[in-house]
């Protein structure tokens, strides 16, 4: 659990949970279209979630921005099933406090381990690339994970119907959807693939499924091309 004070704050683009020294925060679609940053093999998923955390070297954001391998970025992709999320709730419960731009809420610290799958973290994907929002620098190690985080459909229309990209006194309210960067060429990048993402043994000792074709990873600047496939 990181110590200190943690907020939760609408900023008119997305909902970012404030945690010590780093941050969380999250991109989505539509209630009825889906809106993560990165696709796997073609797939877009509804949600997205990243943390990032800066080199500890740097003093600043604006320092590290200047470094290529200044911030980390852990992806996660976010998917739906019938049942809560329980640890995302410390989350979801919190974003009517936030439905409007510029409205922040305080959060009592958690483990943020408790939202990931955590029993799948040695299926990833890695990359040098840029920040997805402005000023989209190239200063980003990303690594994206290839199990998803699961939430109901209860929490993900919290997200996708009921967070404002607007103040709450705007003349007319504006939802906050699809707020998501569209895919974009690779221009050479090379994505390296950890050595258990989508190889996965069935009971013969035989891979249970075709290795991945590797869909487009969406940056500011970069993407990913589909004959990129290294192992770490």
């Amino acid at each position: 659990v990181q110590a200190g004070h943690w907020t939760l704050e609408n900023d008119g683009h997305s909902v970012v949970l404030s945690v010590g020294s780093g941050i969380c925060h999250f991109h989505w679609g539509g209630p009825a279209s889906n809106g993560s940053e990165h696709t796997l093999d073609s797939r877009r998923y509804p949600m997205e979630m990243h943390i990032v955390s800066m080199k500890s070297v740097h003093p600043n954001m604006s320092e590290a921005l200047g470094d290529p391998t200044g911030l980390a970025v852990l992806g996660y992709f976010v998917d739906v099933a019938y049942a809560d999320n329980v640890p995302f709730s410390h989350i979801s419960q919190k974003l009517s406090a936030v439905a409007y731009k510029g409205q922040t809420v305080r959060i009592k610290p958690f483990p943020l381990m408790s939202l990931l799958p955590k029993h799948n973290m040695s299926q990833y994907y890695r990359y040098h690339g840029s920040l997805t929002t402005p000023p989209c620098s190239q200063a980003v190690v990303w690594t994206v994970y290839e199990v998803p985080i699961y939430i109901s459909w209860t929490q993900l229309a919290q997200f996708t119907s009921q967070i404002f990209s607007t103040k709450e006194d705007a003349e007319q309210v504006t939802p906050l959807q699809n707020n998501f960067r569209h895919i974009h060429p690779t221009f050479g990048r090379v994505v390296s693939a950890s050595r258990d993402a989508r190889l996965l043994r069935g009971a013969a000792g035989r891979p249970a499924c075709p290795p991945l074709a590797m869909g487009l990873f969406q940056t500011c600047l970069l993407g990913v091309s589909s004959r990129a496939r290294t192992f770490v």
